[in-house]
């Protein structure tokens, strides 16, 4: 590496080549006069320095550490080149009087510091296109290191199973809930043998990656995190739909009879059906029967569970012409659910809105 120095007008330049083939430029400035700074001393050249030129030469050849100079009067008529690694900028408190000193400092185009984040400062020469460059810290980039690096921008900056936070000059991988790790690397945890789950103690826990799923036993209902015994009545029933059950409907061609209906079968009638069993005497020729049934008395409330009630069939003027007793149901969900038995002759039970 080859270093040549030149000197106009208290510019100095080094012709040092670098990679880029960029050169590096100074400029020592006299600061002040019958002053000197303090505490920052690197290197101290007697009398083989009796010139201004030499001394501003040695600072120059020192390059990154000597960034100014005192150049003062001895005694003995000798000159004294005291070579400093700081600048009044960073110390003016150290800058004192001292009779016969003079205190030059360097400038450059990185004297104003340009540079942001803590990034260091490389000068460039005038004749190039760009007056300074910054070498940046790890995270950031830009002409003066000022723009953040979105590092969660990147595909694959952390583990698949983890959350990726960007922050100045940095990032943060946080694992997702239901995994645990670094971010880096992330594992599922099983909330079924750790005990953190929040199933049931009639359910059984199923692991899935970064959750679990809770299933109610054999015997019990519900969704998992909640299981009641099965209570066949309000969970097990077939819904009886026919809209001819009406009590609004007529009787059908043929008359419809219940005379095949399960009796170990609960039932639920819904729309268009209707919703419950009438508690009035029902007109005959309704229900798409001759013969309509209707409960002879009212439904039950919940805390009564279940209960026998008697249902009346409406034919020939005789509103309770055949009676069976079937079991009925109030249902926590605000519904009804009836066992019913079988008719004979041909006799129908109704439904009502």
């Amino acid at each position: 590496m080859e270093l040549r120095l030149m000197l106009a007008s208290l510019w100095m330049f080094s012709v040092v080549e670098i990679a880029e083939g960029k050169c590096r430029r100074i400029k020592y400035t006299r600061f002040a006069d019958d002053k000197e700074l303090l505490n920052h001393t690197i290197a101290v050249i007697g009398w083989t320095v009796n010139d201004l030129s030499l001394c501003m030469a040695k600072c120059f050849q020192e390059t990154q550490d000597c960034v100014s100079f005192n150049f003062c009067s001895t005694p003995n008529g000798w000159k004294e080149c005291r070579l400093l690694n700081s600048s009044h900028f960073k110390n003016e408190s150290f800058l004192v009087e001292r009779k016969g000193c003079e205190y030059y400092t360097s400038e450059s185009t990185c004297s104003s510091s340009p540079c942001v984040k803590n990034a260091t400062c490389i000068p460039h020469m005038p004749r190039d296109p760009k007056p300074y460059s910054c070498i940046c810290p790890e995270g950031f980039k830009g002409q003066s290191c000022h723009i953040d690096i979105n590092e969660c921008a990147q595909s694959g900056i952390c583990h698949v199973n983890a959350t990726c936070t960007n922050m100045p000059g940095k990032y943060n991988c946080t694992c997702k809930l239901g995994f645990q790790g670094d971010g880096n690397q992330c594992k599922d945890i099983d909330e079924c043998t750790t005990g953190s789950h929040t199933c049931h103690a009639q359910a059984t826990c199923h692991n899935t990656a970064g959750s679990y799923s809770c299933y109610c036993k054999l015997g019990y209902t519900g969704d998992g995190k909640s299981c009641s015994p099965f209570d066949p009545a309000c969970s097990g029933y077939s819904n009886l739909t026919d809209q001819t059950r009406n009590v609004n409907s007529g009787v059908a061609s043929p008359p419809k009879c219940d005379t095949a209906i399960g009796e170990s079968t609960w039932y639920r009638f819904l729309s268009p059906a209707g919703v419950r069993m009438p508690t009035s005497c029902t007109p005959a020729d309704r229900c798409g029967a001759t013969a309509t049934g209707w409960l002879n008395g009212q439904h039950p409330t919940v805390e009564q569970g279940v209960v026998d009630r008697t249902v009346c069939f409406n034919w020939n003027s005789n509103c309770c012409f055949g009676q069976k007793t079937i079991k009925v149901r109030n249902c926590a969900g605000g519904f009804y659910t009836y066992k019913f038995k079988r008719v004979n002759p041909c006799l129908r039970y109704c439904a009502t809105n």
